[in-house]
């Protein structure tokens, strides 16, 4: 069973503990988008994520499918407490790429809240659907600003694509919270 800590700290950094030790930073978001250097095609991945200790927490899958510049990724973590961590990504990838829509859904004992998050890349629209303690679901919808470096599931093809010599990238993110936020996700090589 996970602890309510432990499932806290995974529901808000998933991406982080699946790709690489980052360092999210809210604050002044410098759009910086990422060239196509390897263009995406067809992907179908079966994943675990563990503990540090080697323990299964979840088994997974990430599976991709390219149509043109458009590709769509989704990633899917099965908790063995029944917990979901459901992820689908649509986003373009000619010449830089650039985040169509994004949608997210956790829920289970591993997430202290059922969430659900839509998010509209060409208009900002971000919609964010959780429950409270009491189990009374809440709707927030705000318009952001979204840069054109949005990484929000597509990290893993972003990392493929930075050039060899660059040491971080630093890109821009949608934090999956109650109130939607954006943010700075900076990746560095270790």
């Amino acid at each position: 069973m996970i602890s309510r800590k432990v499932a806290s700290v995974w529901s808000t950094s998933l991406v982080i503990q699946v790709v690489c030790v980052a360092l999210l930073q809210p604050g002044a978001i410098v759009a910086a988008p990422v060239a196509v250097r390897h263009t995406e095609g067809l992907v179908h991945g079966f994943l675990v994520l563990r503990t540090l200790a080697g323990d299964t927490l979840a088994d997974g899958d990430l599976i991709q499918i390219a149509r043109g510049h458009r590709v769509t990724n989704r990633l899917v973590f099965r908790f063995k407490d029944g917990s979901v961590h459901d992820e689908t990504a649509v986003f373009s990838q000619r010449g830089n790429f650039r985040l169509l829509s994004d949608h997210l859904v956790q829920k289970g004992p591993a997430f202290q809240h059922t969430m659900e998050v839509s998010i509209d890349g060409p208009t900002g629209q971000v919609t964010v659907r959780t429950t409270d303690d009491d189990g009374k679901e809440k709707v927030v919808t705000h318009r952001l600003d979204l840069p054109p470096d949005v990484a929000n599931g597509m990290v893993l093809t972003l990392l493929k694509n930075i050039s060899s010599d660059a040491s971080q990238m630093t890109v821009s993110m949608v934090a999956a919270t109650p109130k939607p936020r954006l943010v700075k996700f900076e990746c560095a090589a270790v």
